[in-house]
């Protein structure tokens, strides 16, 4: 059976439409295509795909992500089967709540150029990243970051990403872990593997909107929660470019994310528009992925879409094969 559907959902999530307007770019998945305005025939999508815990390495898709399972993490909880070994997932959410586990352990410190610990406001600006594996901004402490008309750029070529990355933010361009980032009116370029856009993790919060986030790499979501963050992002225009990247994206330990209006695109093999393991609401948005299901939806997790548009399109070939 081919997984032809725009919504793909992975033990049984929650998803919530209104008013969303959906189109496959492959024609074949249009007699798949969800029903609109109705979250139970979108829970009926691919559930007897999903229900077998045999999903192939993907951010949702069944593309390879270095370790060869959804979102790269090894299957869902990343112990191999859904819901991991039992009890809290990941980060102390019982339940399976939260999306994959795994056996990565949170990093003890991170490598940043520009730590920021106390209150700090600055406009016009351009900063730089080209270490390995390091973030351009990281926020802790509990401070607050308000960055105005901003320019970020991070490249490495020697950057690892994988579950690091996806995880806990080890090499995106802003992080915030034990703090808050009030973004505005910025271009964030990223061309590193697990160069996230940015990242809310942990005590994290990231507000962000009127800003351009362009990702090249293979573990780079544009923006991304893990660990209980939070962000909330307005008017974005995101384009991402590398495997396992979703536009927005989340993983192990959730967290909550509000997204009103903007452009949201995945370019990626494996890379939908939106790769849901926390709560997530998005409104007004066209959210788009040329090689992957437009959403994917993975462990007991929300997702509510009002007044969007979806552009999916999953392509043939035997990654997508069910049989």
């Amino acid at each position: 059976m081919r997984k032809q559907a725009l919504i793909y959902m992975i033990m049984a999530g929650t998803l919530a439409l209104s008013g969303c307007r959906a189109t496959s770019q492959n024609t074949a998945a249009n007699a798949a295509a969800v029903e609109q305005n109705t979250a139970a025939n979108a829970a009926a999508v691919e559930q007897n795909t999903a229900q077998d815990g045999q999903n192939e390495n993907n951010d949702g898709n069944g593309a390879s992500d270095e370790n060869g399972a959804p979102d790269g993490n090894g299957s869902p909880d990343g112990k191999g089967g859904p819901g991991g070994n039992g009890g809290p997932d990941g980060n102390g959410r019982p339940g399976g709540k939260g999306g994959p586990g795994g056996a990565q352990s949170a990093p003890e410190s991170y490598d940043a150029v520009d730590e920021i610990t106390s209150d700090t406001s600055e406009s016009g600006k351009t900063y730089t990243s080209t270490g390995t594996d390091e973030n351009a901004i990281l926020v802790s402490d509990g401070a607050t970051l308000t960055l105005k008309n901003f320019k970020l750029n991070r490249t490495s070529g020697d950057s690892t990403g994988g579950d690091q990355s996806s995880f806990y933010g080890i090499g995106a361009a802003i992080l915030a872990t034990d703090g808050t980032a009030n973004l505005n009116g910025g271009t964030i370029t990223t061309d590193s593997k697990g160069g996230a856009g940015v990242f809310a993790y942990g005590d994290g919060t990231v507000n962000i909107s009127d800003t351009t986030i362009t990702t090249k790499q293979d573990t780079s979501g544009g923006i991304h929660v893990a660990g209980g963050g939070t962000l909330h992002a307005e008017n974005l225009t995101v384009e991402t470019s590398g495997e396992s990247s979703a536009a927005i994206r989340s993983d192990r330990g959730g967290g909550t994310m509000t997204v009103n209006g903007g452009t949201y695109t995945s370019n990626g093999s494996g890379s939908p528009a939106v790769y849901c393991t926390a709560d997530i609401t998005i409104n007004d948005a066209t959210l788009i992925a040329t090689g992957a299901e437009a959403i994917c939806i993975e462990g007991l997790n929300s997702l509510k879409l009002t007044d969007c548009d979806l552009i999916g399109n999953i392509p043939d070939n035997e990654q997508n094969d069910c049989d």
